[in-house]
C-alpha cells in the first residue's frame, strides 16, 4: 500500500502539474481512459492543497476526455464547474471552458444541450464527485487493492 504524505502547496502543485502532463501525454497516445485517471489524480491534489486554478484546469481537461468518450453529462458537469471556478478567480482561460460548452452545443444541437444543462447544472457537483469516486475505484481495482 502506498503511503500518502501530506502535501504542501508548492510540492503538491508540481505533482499535480506533472500528473496533468502525463494525462495529456496519454491522451495524445489515444489512451483516453489512462489519461482520465491521471487528470483525476491531478484534480484530487489541486483540491487537497486549495489550488483553484489547478482545479479548474483539471476539470477542463477531464471534461475534454469525457467528451471524447461521448460521456456528455460528465463532460458538461466538468466544464460548468471549471467555468464557475475560473469566473471566481478571474482566470483568463475562462473563455476556453466556455468554448468547450459551445462545442458541445455544436455536437448535440441547441435543444439537446439545453435539456442536458437543465439536468446537469443543479447536480454538477454531485455528478463530478460520483464520477471521480468511480474512477478512483477503478484505479484501486486495477492495482489489486
Amino acid at each position: 500500500m502506498r503511503r500518502r504524505w501530506p502535501r504542501d502547496e508548492g510540492c503538491g502543485q508540481g505533482e499535480g502539474v506533472d500528473l496533468g502532463n502525463l494525462g495529456s501525454a496519454y491522451a495524445d497516445l489515444g489512451e483516453v481512459q489512462r489519461a482520465i485517471g491521471y487528470y483525476q489524480r491531478a484534480l484530487e491534489i489541486a483540491r487537497e492543497i486549495g489550488d483553484r486554478c489547478g482545479e479548474a484546469t483539471g476539470l477542463h481537461s477531464l471534461g475534454d476526455k469525457l467528451g471524447t468518450k461521448e460521456e456528455y453529462e460528465g463532460a458538461l458537469a466538468c466544464y460548468l464547474l471549471a467555468v464557475d471556478i475560473r469566473s471566481d478567480i478571474s482566470d483568463p482561460r475562462l473563455s476556453g471552458s466556455q468554448v468547450r460548452i459551445e462545442k458541445l452545443e455544436e455536437k448535440l444541437g441547441h435543444e439537446e444541450l439545453a435539456r442536458l444543462v437543465e439536468r446537469v447544472e443543479p447536480n454538477k457537483d454531485r455528478i463530478v464527485e460520483e464520477m471521480l469516486q468511480g474512477i478512483a475505484q477503478g484505479r484501486r481495482e486495477d492495482a489489486g487493492d
